[in-house]
C-alpha cells in the first residue's frame, strides 16, 4: 500500500490505518530508502530522514505542532492527536519533559540526529507518529513540489505467528469423520516433528468452535478505572459502548470487586467524561486528553485512546493472562 505526503495536503491516515504495518520503503523527493540500503530500517527512520532532508545550515528543524501537521484541517484537531509525535528538540531531557506535558506513552522511543556538528532529538511510538512528524516537516520547510512516498505492507504483522511443525506442506486438515473416532482420552504417539501438537490444536479449535476455551485471569494491582475501561473495550472488540454496557463487561465487574466505589456506574461515567473530547461533553471537568468520543448515545475510543489501550494490553505479565479449560495437553518423553 502507498501513502503520499504533499505540502499542506490533508493527512487523513490515523493510528488504526498503520497499526502493525511493516514499512517497505519510502522516497523523499526522489531519494529512496529501504531495508536494502538503510541501516535500522523502521518507521522511525522516516521522520529521521525527513528531518535530515530539510535541515540546512540556515534552518534547523524545530518544534512540530498540531497546526503544522494539520494546517488546513476542516475542524480543530486536539493536541492529543500528536501526543506521541514529539519533535524536534535540542536534548533528550527536553523530549522527556514534553512527554510529561502531553501525557505521552512512557514507551516513547527517543532518538538523536546529528548534522553540521549539531544534535536534535525527537520521539515517537507508532508508525503514525513518524508520518505526522514527516508531514509537519514537509508543511513547514518543503516546497510545493516536494513529496514523500511511503510504501507499507497491506496486511498487519502477526507478531505471535507460530507454525508446528516447521514443514506444513503435508498437513491435512481434520475432517468431521476424524472427530467421530476420537475418544474421551486419546494418546498420540510418534517421533518429534510428525504433527502431534498441530493435530491436537486443530481438533481443539474445531471441537470447541464458538465456545470459550480459555479463562481470563486479571491482575488488577496498580490498574486505574480508565485502564479497566480499556480492557472492557478489548473484551467487546472495540465497539462503541454505553456506560451501562461498560459496567456489565466481565472485566469491569471483576475489577469493581477490588475497589470500594459506591457507584460503579457513576465512577465509570465520570472517568469517561473527564477524558472525553471537547465536542463530546460540556463538562468543566474534562482534562483535555481526548481519549473517548461520543457516538450518538455511546462512547468510543479515539485514536489516542486506542494507543493508550494497546499499552495496557501489551503488559502480559500484569493483564490478560489466560489459562485453558476444557483442554489439556500433556507430553511424555522416554
Amino acid at each position: 500500500m502507498e501513502l503520499i505526503l504533499k505540502k499542506n495536503k490533508p493527512l487523513i491516515e490515523n493510528y488504526e490505518d498503520l497499526k502493525n504495518r511493516k514499512l517497505s520503503k519510502f522516497t523523499i523527493n526522489g531519494n529512496e530508502f529501504s531495508a536494502e540500503n538503510t541501516k535500522r530500517f523502521s518507521w522511525k527512520r522516516l521522520s529521521e530522514e525527513a528531518a535530515l532532508q530539510y535541515w540546512t545550515e540556515e534552518v534547523t528543524p524545530s518544534l512540530i505542532t498540531i497546526k503544522d501537521v494539520y494546517p488546513n484541517a476542516s475542524e480543530k484537531k486536539p493536541e492529543s492527536e500528536i501526543k506521541n509525535a514529539i519533535g524536534f528538540y535540542e536534548s533528550r531531557e527536553d523530549i522527556k519533559n514534553e512527554t510529561k506535558r502531553r501525557h505521552s506513552t512512557p514507551r516513547i522511543n527517543i532518538r538523536e540526529i546529528e548534522k553540521f556538528g549539531e544534535v536534535i532529538c525527537y520521539g515517537s511510538f507508532a508508525g503514525i507518529d513518524d508520518v505526522m512528524l514527516a508531514q509537519g516537516l514537509l508543511n513547514l520547510y518543503g516546497s510545493p513540489s516536494d513529496e514523500i512516498r511511503i510504501q507499507y505492507s497491506e496486511q498487519q504483522k502477526n507478531r505471535h505467528k507460530r507454525t508446528h511443525p516447521k514443514d506444513n506442506s503435508q498437513k491435512v486438515e481434520p475432517t468431521q469423520e476424524d472427530f467421530q473416532i476420537i475418544g474421551l482420552n486419546t494418546i498420540l504417539y510418534g517421533p518429534p516433528g510428525t504433527g502431534k501438537t498441530y493435530a491436537v490444536k486443530m481438533y481443539k479449535d474445531t471441537l470447541l468452535l464458538n465456545q470459550s476455551a480459555s479463562e481470563q485471569l486479571y491482575n488488577f494491582e496498580g490498574l486505574s478505572w480508565r485502564e479497566a475501561i480499556y480492557l472492557a473495550y478489548k473484551e467487546r472488540n472495540f465497539e462503541a459502548l454505553s456506560v451501562k454496557e461498560i459496567e456489565n463487561t466481565e472485566v469491569v465487574r471483576a475489577y469493581a470487586k477490588t475497589k470500594k466505589s459506591k457507584s460503579i456506574y457513576g465512577t465509570l461515567s465520570t472517568t469517561v467524561i473527564e477524558h472525553a473530547t471537547e465536542d463530546s461533553t460540556t463538562s468543566t471537568y474534562r482534562n483535555g486528553r481526548d481519549l473517548f468520543e461520543r457516538i450518538k448515545d455511546r462512547w468510543a475510543l479515539t485514536d489516542a485512546g486506542k494507543i493508550e489501550a494497546e499499552e495496557v494490553f501489551s503488559n502480559a505479565k500484569e493483564i490478560g493472562q489466560t489459562k485453558d479449560y476444557y483442554y489439556q495437553f500433556v507430553t511424555f518423553h522416554q
